[in-house]
């Protein structure tokens, strides 16, 4: 027994108890003092438990002082005789067997000492501990060990088509109740007359279609000047020609694909020719090819116009935005939807606007002071989308381009291909390293390819900046000057079955 209660208690029972002469030679803090005790001093603990065998030797034994010269008084010799025959107690472990895990542990820990004799009872304390810590690290490892094994299983990869069968299955019947509920409301009318295109689009419906389109940018919309070329054709052709204006502001080529599938719908008349008007800003690459993701576009995107906008679309993903602006015209409209539904505000008041069979008016001359400021601020704004990194782009805005032309010569529509009429301001970003010269040879190229030629009416003759609003819009006087250019120089010989010639 040591002094202290609490290590006799932490000693393991299953160690045999020291003898008699193992306790002589004990270390020294197993020692009792040697300063004679007072009577008053309290009565010391019994000491550690004898085997079973030595239990009779202790009761036939006289009791013999503790130190020289120190006798034992009869209260203590008896609590001692007493306490030395009160059979072994058999105190709780420190650490006991938590699961079957640990008893490989254990025989580890019996294998190592076999053949060492019973350990001194202060050595045996001091060594509980350790081992304890050690069973509880282990226990602790391989109950870690086990965690990571069932967070390592992989999940099973046959289940992955049905999860997601059964998540878009969720996603396309949230859209359609979505779908169901905006084309019972009033918001598709408000949301459609917001747009330019789809407003001229109803208006060509409800002509019958024209003999003439011409697609491009604010360039045309506000130059192409379709009422007086409409007079120019009918009076050289001698009989009534409808040319109709289909530009668009900020118009692009991924946006002529939705044009020329509308045009060649089999309720309306079919044009004779068909004018793709370029601007080199439209050719720059690489923009947003994406048709969906321009609002000018997307709230005219339905059903038919499907098929070619996944064909021409520049990778998977834009291809099943097609499909999924397509057949939901509330997605198309998300915006305007969200902004009813999560803030009760309609769609803007403005209204888009088809003009004189699509042609609007810019408005009637300026000063040359103000149209050189406003032409100067231009093209330093463009400047930064003509020179590398920026470069032309023969990638997605040709493939459009190439899908357009494919369906409308299939169909027997002649073909024009020309270059917009812009102020002298801009011609700074015509220089190399600019992309401006491949433009001019590409669509020079194409044309040959198409039977036509590239009719390029960037600075045609008499064309002055007093012509222009800014740097790239003519004025009503200048979109005249243009309309009759383009009338004698393209329209009317495409119309008697010629080529174009440039002015």
């Amino acid at each position: 027994m040591t002094d202290d209660p609490k290590r006799d208690e932490a000693v393991d029972p299953g160690e045999p108890a020291p003898k008699e002469a193992d306790r002589a030679a004990a270390p020294s803090e197993a020692t009792p003092p040697t300063e004679p005790p007072n009577a008053t001093d309290p009565v010391k603990p019994a000491p550690e438990p004898a085997a079973p065998n030595e239990v009779a030797e202790a009761k036939s034994a006289p009791p013999s002082p503790s130190a020289p010269g120190q006798a034992v008084e009869p209260s203590e010799s008896k609590e001692a005789a007493t306490s030395d025959a009160s059979p072994p107690s058999s105190p709780a472990p420190v650490a006991a067997k938590a699961d079957t895990d640990q008893d490989d542990t254990d025989q580890d820990d019996a294998k190592a000492n076999e053949g060492e004799g019973p350990k001194p009872a202060a050595e045996a304390t001091e060594d509980v501990a350790p081992k304890a810590a050690e069973k509880a690290g282990k226990s602790k490892d391989k109950a870690g060990k086990a965690a990571v094994a069932v967070a390592e299983v992989p999940d099973d990869p046959k289940k992955d088509p049905a999860r997601f069968l059964i998540s878009l299955a969720v996603l396309v019947l949230a859209l359609g109740a979505g779908e169901v509920a905006y084309r019972r409301s009033t918001l598709p009318a408000a949301v459609f007359v917001t747009e330019t295109y789809p407003v001229k689009m109803a208006d060509y419906t409800k002509r019958g279609g024209a003999d003439v389109v011409i697609v491009g940018s604010s360039r045309i919309y506000h130059g192409a000047n379709a009422p007086l070329l409409s007079d120019l054709a009918s009076t050289a052709m001698g009989k009534p020609i409808t040319v109709y204006n289909m530009g668009i502001p900020s118009g692009d080529v991924p946006g002529y694909v939705l044009t020329a599938d509308d045009v060649l719908r089999k309720q309306l008349k079919r044009p004779t020719l068909f004018v793709f008007a370029m601007s080199p800003i439209e050719w720059m690459c690489c923009p947003a090819t994406s048709l969906p993701s321009s609002p000018r576009w997307v709230t005219s995107v339905r059903m038919r116009h499907v098929w070619g906008l996944m064909s021409s679309a520049t990778d998977p993903d834009e291809a099943f935005t097609d499909l999924t602006i397509g057949l939901f015209q509330s997605y198309g409209s998300r915006s305007h939807v969200l902004n009813q539904v999560l803030k009760n505000q309609p769609p803007p008041s403005w209204r888009g606007n088809a003009g004189s069979l699509g042609w609007v008016s810019f408005g009637w001359m300026v000063d040359p002071g103000t149209q050189n400021a406003r032409a100067t601020g231009r093209a330093g704004g463009y400047a930064p989308y003509f020179f590398p990194p920026m470069h032309f782009d023969r990638g997605a805005t040709d493939r459009y381009f190439q899908k357009a032309m494919g369906w409308l010569e299939s169909a027997g529509v002649k073909v024009a291909i020309i270059g917009t009429a812009q102020a002298r301001q801009l011609d700074r970003n015509h220089v190399p390293p600019s992309y401006y010269p491949e433009y001019v040879a590409y669509l020079t190229e194409q044309a040959k390819l198409h039977d036509t030629e590239f009719i390029n009416f960037n600075d045609f003759p008499g064309l002055q900046n007093s012509d222009f609003a800014d740097g790239d819009h003519l004025s009503e006087p200048g979109s005249m000057k243009f309309s009759r250019s383009l009338s004698e120089h393209v329209i009317v010989p495409m119309l008697k079955g010629q080529k174009p010639t440039a002015p």
